[in-house]
């Protein structure tokens, strides 16, 4: 019987937990016309906990917002308040982030906002047109901390035409009073920052536009002079006729260079590749991935 009846308390509790509320309230300056809870409870959504004007006090000119909650939040780890959708207004920085409660027996938690609320980073979209023959491109710079590139900096290919493609990518860059310094990589290598730009220089913008394009209109290919193999392939031949140069054989992509990094032509997939008359000179022959050098005479 006794066992019968501690699983009939523990049915009852189970069925009756999920309409048990939690009351999470936010004390915020007088000011703020809304406000929203995100955490790890909801998965740091902006929208997906409105809170209610509870009270108003004009002593203190403060507002009182709350929200009832499941009380799966117990325990649920960090939040905090917003004054508006979409992180438009978080909590200032001088009020750090809130811990939900550990408590079991609790049954609110109330928290403060004194210092009110801080604007966050602006957007701004970056674009970058780029050669046609550019599969993919990322960005690296100042937002980033100069670091190493990596999946996180690959911009969206948005539009292409026979000669050109344009990426792009959104970053919070901290105000309205942009300045922002970046460099762009038709290519993802950790180690070697390989196909980065040809210009020495970054691209600078310190504007308060929302939205900028760069032009990059070629890219060159990182290896040391030491790097640059001779002519020695199993699958494919170069060679030079005239003031051409020839790949034949089987191969998957050729891009062609001059000395300065500029890229000329770009083929996939033919049986020979030819090059456009070429001045006097070398130029470096990228065929798979692995470069060459080639002089014209």
């Amino acid at each position: 019987m006794k066992k019968q009846f501690y699983t009939l308390v523990l049915m009852l509790l189970v069925a009756t937990s999920g309409f048990a509320q939690f009351i999470l309230k936010a004390t915020v300056p007088s000011t703020t016309l809304i406000c929203y809870a995100a955490g790890n409870f909801n998965g740091w959504s902006a929208t997906a906990t409105p809170m209610d004007l509870v009270s108003t006090d004009e002593t203190t000119s403060t507002k009182v917002f709350g929200v009832e909650l499941p009380f799966s939040f117990i325990g649920s780890g960090t939040f905090k308040i917003l004054a508006g959708p979409e992180w438009k207004f978080e909590q200032s920085d001088l009020d750090p982030q809130f811990s939900a409660t550990t408590d079991l027996t609790a049954t609110s938690q109330d928290v403060a906002v004194p210092h009110g609320f801080k604007a966050l980073p602006s957007p701004i979209e970056i674009d970058v047109t780029v050669p046609a023959a550019v599969k993919q491109c990322y960005v690296v710079g100042g937002p980033w901390g100069w670091t190493l590139p990596t999946a996180a900096h690959e911009m969206t290919l948005i539009s292409e035409d026979l000669t050109s493609k344009v990426f792009a990518i959104v970053i919070f860059d901290g105000s309205p009073n942009h300045n922002i310094s970046v460099k762009f990589l038709s290519g993802l290598d950790g180690a070697n920052w390989t196909y980065s730009q040809t210009s020495g220089d970054n691209f600078v913008y310190t504007g308060t536009d929302s939205y900028v394009n760069f032009v990059c209109d070629a890219f060159l290919a990182f290896a040391p002079p030491t790097a640059v193999r001779t002519i020695n392939a199993d699958n494919y031949s170069i060679k030079t006729i005239d003031r051409k140069i020839e790949v034949a054989g089987k191969y998957s992509n050729v891009t062609l260079f001059n000395l300065q990094g500029k890229m000329m032509q770009a083929t996939t997939n033919q049986k020979t590749f030819i090059s456009n008359d070429l001045t006097p000179g070398m130029y470096i022959i990228r065929v798979d991935n692995k470069s060459y050098k080639q002089i014209i005479n």
